[in-house]
């Protein structure tokens, strides 16, 4: 009998932990909620961040096309510049070459008309026979005109040909801007292009997540509803030593004292009253058990949300049922003297975990 009223005790033990169960799953459920939040929050962000940078590589693509223009542009008046200073530097070469094949013939004539003793004069002379000789020094004068023509065209050709070396330097660099600009874009480009492709990792990563956190919220609430269902008594630890007596009278039987009809010792207290007396619950909770036990009679077992169970046995009628919920000092039964008790009195036990305890230290 004792181990069916431990059973009885330890089964409303199951359902009280309901209550540390439910504020479990409360707190499970506001955890899951503060985290799905925190995670939508990082997705929009993300998302932001992910507008931000394909928005970015829009205006890189643009700048892209640009460079790419100035690059060929670049390459182009290189080129062109370097075909100008190699027609320049042809050109300058062809005028020296002249001003060179011209000077070496004027200094040959000059070597004739010294060795000949022909004076070098702009008058030609009056000896008929010597015509020739005499028509040399106009030849002379003519030729070292040409050469100083020759040699003018030459400075202005070298003064050209700098200005196009000048150019094609000036071309070059910009050469080496363009491809240092196109370089740079495609290295920002590619981190760009990187980075997005990391942000919508994360976002998707993210997005699994929330959808296991809904999965898991969705568990939460379910199991928030059923442990709802279960009724919650009113916790009894907070009140011992200031519990009312469950009725008015004094004790016959103690706790742990052997009992006379063989069932081993008392694990409660018997309390003499009057007949017809209610019994009244010493604090809120559910009826775990109503109903008759071999050497107890009618008894009725309380549950309460911490644990802890009362139970009021030898009772001659029931006032509740198995499932009800009541409150601190409900009438819950009418004191008798079922079961082994051959006077009125009311059986009154407490239990936590299923264990008893002295219920003496926890009356007023």
């Amino acid at each position: 009998m004792r181990q069916t009223l431990g059973i009885l005790c330890l089964g409303w033990c199951v359902v009280s932990q309901a209550a540390d169960r439910l504020t479990d799953a409360q707190r499970d459920l506001q955890q899951n909620q503060t985290a799905r939040t925190e995670l939508q929050a990082d997705i929009e962000q993300g998302s932001k961040n992910a507008r931000l940078v394909d928005a970015a590589l829009g205006q890189i693509a643009e700048e892209l096309k640009g460079a790419r223009q100035a690059l060929r542009s670049a390459r182009d008046n290189v080129t062109q510049t370097e075909a100008a200073l190699a027609t320049q530097q042809a050109a300058v070469a062809q005028a020296e070459a002249q001003l060179t094949n011209l000077m070496h013939r004027y200094r040959d004539e000059l070597r004739a008309y010294y060795l000949t003793g022909i004076p070098l004069t702009s008058q030609p002379p009056s000896i008929a026979d010597e015509r020739a000789a005499a028509y040399l020094p106009f030849v002379l004068e003519a030729r070292q005109t040409r050469a100083q023509a020759i040699a003018t065209q030459s400075n202005v050709l070298r003064r050209e040909e700098k200005a196009q070396a000048d150019a094609f330097q000036q071309a070059k660099s910009a050469l080496q801007r363009a491809e240092q600009a196109d370089q740079t874009l495609r290295l920002k480009q590619r981190e760009n292009t990187a980075l997005l492709a990391q942000l919508k990792r994360d976002i998707s990563t993210q997005q699994a997540r929330i959808a296991a956190l809904d999965a898991d919220q969705q568990r939460l609430q379910a199991l928030i509803q059923e442990l709802r269902a279960i009724p919650i008594g009113s916790t009894l630890a907070p009140y011992k030593g200031r519990l009312v007596w469950p009725v008015d009278g004094i004790i016959s039987h103690r706790f742990g004292a052997p009992r006379s009809d063989g069932f081993g010792t008392w694990q409660g207290l018997v309390i003499s009253a009057r007949d017809a007396l209610q019994v009244r619950a010493v604090q809120g909770g559910q009826v775990a058990y109503a109903g008759y036990l071999l050497g107890y009679g009618l008894v009725v077992v309380l549950g309460h949300a911490d644990g802890y169970a009362t139970i009021y046995g030898h009772n001659q009628q029931l006032l509740v049922k198995t499932g009800d919920t009541v409150t601190n000092g409900s009438p819950i039964a009418i004191a008798g003297n079922t079961g082994s008790l051959d006077s009125t009195g009311v059986y009154f036990a407490l239990t936590r975990q299923g264990r008893p305890e002295n219920p003496e230290p926890w009356l007023q």
